[in-house]
């Protein structure tokens, strides 16, 4: 609709205009400020369909604008703004013909857009009813009154257009035949076989009749015609003279009043409408705007002033923009602008900012609106606070993206399946450090799982996956690599279930338990070597009673025969004999490390260099040494004699696997630093400083089983008659008495390397010296013994040998009978030797009963093995000496 806006108040004018975009209504508006500007404007009277022209004007009043529309007949219509409550102006606006007129006062803007529609209605009804015919439907039995009515109307009024019914009958079948065929219904009283007021009665739709009705009556008949309007006539007419002359207006006012109503109904509920409206809009949750084209505000709920803190008089006229700020997202604005550059919607989420600076996402939608001819007038845009799902959504992804760096750095495969199709779902980056193979490729063929379990292992497991739904799998098995590695897995699943119990998806871990099962191999093989060894040094004990006796006896026998060469042989071959048996009982106790021994901090240099000329000249020539020995190391606790063996025994062996080819012996010693990881893989070994001594040769090597058992007591891969077996159980039982271990990498072919660790001794006292020599076996000069041994005849030998150096001796083969000897005579004895295992009482508890007694009595304390006790421990104890049979 187009509007000729007459205001010299330009701010009123801008303000009209705002207000008429507000509504939504199909208006333009065109400002003139002066009454010439307007005639200007009107020279084009087409241009508009209505005229707004405030009352007083700098160049004249805006009622002789009016007055010249109406004298002009202009097809226009006229609203006048007058001044706040002046009525006289209104009734002169009125007169002047108007359609009607507005008081400017209040939020009269508001009313406008109403009140022009109304009055460009009304303007344009008027105009049609005008140029439209009056159709009358008269009810007159009387055929002269008939004749006399139509000619009258086509003499005074002839577009009154007057079609006749003679009875009651005639009119129900002309207006059932023809409902919408005439406007107004004149009845004459009496007709035949009824009247008019029971017409009436007949033609009236809950009390009212459907076309307005005029009655016509006799004089005096008044009361007829009071009774007619009650039951919902329009209005009546007496027949007395001259009231032809009055019923063309009459008629008029009854399809006008008529058409009054209807418009009146439908502005009714076009108001009721809009209110809802508007009361629908400032009741919505989301924030709206209404913009004109150029994007200017012109209306806000208040919604939007909750959410953005605006008040809407602060964005009338304002661009929507204005809730832009650093952080919104240039993308989304770009789109958002290209979509308003084509006059198309737009919906998307944007970072805004409200009034006192705060921000929050924002999902907008944006509307253009267009008149019936396609015209953008005006946008609609909804505005929604998301920001709390935005709080949650990115809550959510954090927790996803901790759950995918837990997943993904973890050691142990996370995995997830669908039950339901068996599918896999998710499955962790360590599968593919484990398997050996893509997650890709699992995710596309989840069998590819069961395919790479060890053909061994891989029926169990499978029958055993189907226990995942009822969370009972947990399974160990083998893992083969493409490259045909074997790795051990430890695998548990479970399932996740809904409300109902049912399980939507299956859950599980699965970890690399490879270097625990070494680990624990380890560990069973060293308590296999400990229990191996408690066995071998029982029976070195029995067996050393036994070589005592055999070498002591002989020794006597060579001290009394002299002069026959022969039996002097045999006892010296017996002796020998007995003395290879003692080193062999030696090497049994090395390995159950029950052996004598004395560790002293030096420097492993100097201990490895010693044997290293005999290891030259007794091995092989065409062996190879490559020696590299670091000289400046950290002091370490030694048995020098334990450490020449194992260098022995490592090269000898390596010498022996090197024999059917060129070999080469290497030989490093160096310093290193145990790291965690290391020690981890390790029974014994200890994070920290160390001492590494390395023995390699690129020998035969062994295979993995071999490498498994080598430490075993007596297990060789020699032939009958190449050796005992002992060599590397008695490297293995001296490391771990010296508090450190050994470590072997071997490989059929290619050789095989020891590497033995060294704890580094923090309190280094210094270089001990080199064992002195044994000086001359002393004799006695006549000291009194007491010589104890639960086997008699280890304390008769004791006594023959002791005596025949010059001593008294007292053999006793009873603990407590010694006991008693101690207390009978505590000054009666000089020295005491006491064998450790005896049955009623250890030698250890009887030589604290004896310092009891006497405490400066010396006690020697004898064994077969030491077990546990040291030359220290048992000088703690107050025992002099311990010595360590035969």
């Amino acid at each position: 609709m187009r509007v000729l806006y007459i205001e010299d108040n330009r701010q009123d004018a801008e303000l009209a205009r705002m207000e008429i975009a507000r509504t939504g209504s199909d208006l333009r508006m065109t400002v003139a400020g002066t009454l010439a500007a307007a005639w200007r404007e009107l020279a084009e009277p087409e241009r508009f369909d209505v005229v707004v022209v405030d009352l007083n004007l700098p160049d004249g009043s805006g009622l002789d604008l009016v007055l010249g529309v109406r004298d002009k007949q202009l097809p226009l219509a006229v609203i006048m703004l007058t001044g706040s409550g002046d009525e006289r102006s209104a009734v002169a606006a009125l007169k002047a013909g108007v359609d009607d007129y507005l008081i400017k006062q209040g939020d009269y803007l508001r009313q406008l857009p109403q009140v022009i529609e109304s009055a460009v209605g009304a303007f344009r009804l008027g105009q049609e009813r005008k140029s439209r015919p009056l159709r009358v439907l008269y009810a007159e039995h009387h055929a002269l009154d008939q004749d006399l009515t139509r000619m009258h109307q086509a003499r005074h009024a002839a577009h009154i257009l007057v079609e006749v019914a003679a009875s009651a009958n005639e009119v129900l079948a002309k207006l059932e035949k023809s409902p919408d065929a005439h406007d107004v219904l004149l009845l004459d009283y009496r007709l035949a076989g009824t009247n008019a007021l029971e017409l009436l009665r007949l033609i009236s739709k809950d009390g009212t009749p459907r076309l307005p009705v005029v009655l016509v009556t006799g004089q005096g008949d008044e009361i007829v015609a009071v009774e007619a309007l009650q039951l919902g006539a329009s209005d009546y007419i007496v027949k007395r003279p001259g009231y032809l002359h009055e019923l063309a207006s009459t008629l008029e006012n009854a399809r006008n009043r008529a058409l009054l109503v209807r418009e009146q109904a439908a502005l009714r509920a076009s108001e009721s409408s809009r209110r809802l409206r508007e009361e629908a809009l400032d009741a919505l949750p989301q924030g709206v705007l209404l913009s004109d084209a150029d994007r200017r505000i012109i209306y806000a709920n208040p919604a939007f002033t909750r959410l953005t803190g605006y008040a809407a008089a602060e964005v009338l006229g304002r661009n929507c923009a204005l809730l832009q700020g650093p952080e919104t997202d240039p993308a989304t604005v770009a789109r958002m602008r290209a979509a308003l550059q084509a006059g198309a919607a737009f919906d998307g989420e944007l970072v805004n900012y409200r009034k006192d600076g705060t921000r929050f996402r924002n999902h907008l939608s944006l509307t253009p609106v267009r008149t019936s001819t396609g015209a953008l007038v005006n946008y609609i845009g909804l505005s929604q606070d998301v920001s709390e799902r935005w709080r949650i959504e990115d809550e959510l992804r954090a927790s996803e993206e901790r759950f995918r760096q837990i997943a993904e750095n973890i050691h142990e495969v996370f995995w997830m399946t669908d039950p339901a199709n068996h599918q896999m779902l998710y499955i962790s980056p360590a599968y593919e450090q484990i398997w050996g193979r893509r997650c890709a490729d699992i995710m596309r063929n989840p069998s590819d799982w069961l395919k790479a379990i060890h053909p061994d292992d891989r029926g169990r497991v499978s029958a055993a996956a189907k226990r995942q739904i009822a969370g009972d799998y947990h399974e160990v098995y083998r893992v083969v690599r493409p490259d045909e590695s074997i790795r051990w897995v430890r695998e548990r699943a479970f399932p996740i279930r809904d409300a109902d119990g049912h399980a939507y998806r299956i859950v599980g871990t699965a970890e690399d338990i490879t270097e625990h099962r070494k680990l624990e191999s380890r560990f069973i093989q060293a308590q296999k070597m400990e229990a191996i060894g408690t066995l071998a040094g029982g029976i070195a004990h029995d067996f050393n009673n036994i070589l005592a006796a055999i070498m002591g006896y002989t020794e006597l026998m060579r001290m009394q025969i002299k002069g026959q060469p022969q039996v002097e042989d045999y006892l010296q071959a017996l002796l020998k004999a007995s003395g290879r048996a003692a080193a062999l009982v030696r090497q049994i106790l090395a390995f159950s490390r029950q052996g004598e021994h004395e560790r002293k901090p030096m420097s492993l240099a100097r201990v490895v260099a010693e044997p290293l000329a005999m290891l030259r000249a007794t091995l092989p020539t065409t062996i190879e040494f490559d020696v590299k020995l670091d000289e400046d190391l950290p002091f370490v606790m030694v048995d020098v004699t334990q450490i020449h063996q194992v260098l022995m025994n490592l090269c000898t062996n390596a010498a022996h696997a090197m024999k059917d080819r060129q070999g080469r012996l290497g030989i490093r010693l160096e310093a290193c630093e145990v790291t965690r990881g290391q020690a981890a893989s390790s029974v014994r070994l200890r994070e920290g400083p160390h001492v590494r001594l390395t023995v390699s040769d690129n020998g035969q090597g062994m295979t993995r089983e071999v490498v498994e058992r080598i430490f075993e007591p007596f297990f060789t891969t020699k032939a009958p008659g190449e050796g005992t077996g002992l060599g590397l159980a008695v490297v293995h039982g001296i490391m771990q008495t010296h508090d450190g271990e050994v470590m072997v990498q071997s490989t059929p072919g290619k050789g095989t390397t020891f590497e033995l660790y060294f704890p580094v001794h923090t309190q280094s006292d210094g270089e001990a010296a080199v064992c002195e020599a044994e000086d001359e076996v002393p004799r006695g000069a006549g000291e009194r013994v007491l010589f104890i041994d639960d086997e008699p005849a280890l304390a008769q030998l004791g006594q023959s040998i002791l005596e025949a150096l010059g001593y008294r001796v007292l053999a006793v083969s009873d603990a407590p009978q010694a006991l008693e000897c101690v207390r009978a005579g505590p000054q009666d004895f000089d020295l005491v030797v006491t064998d450790l295992s005896m049955p009623e009482i250890m030698g250890t508890d009887l030589a604290a009963l004896i310092l009891e007694i006497n405490p400066d009595m010396p006690v020697i304390l004898t064994t077969g093995y030491t077990s546990n006790l040291t030359s220290d421990s048992v000088r703690a104890l107050g025992i002099r000496e311990l010595l360590l049979k035969p």
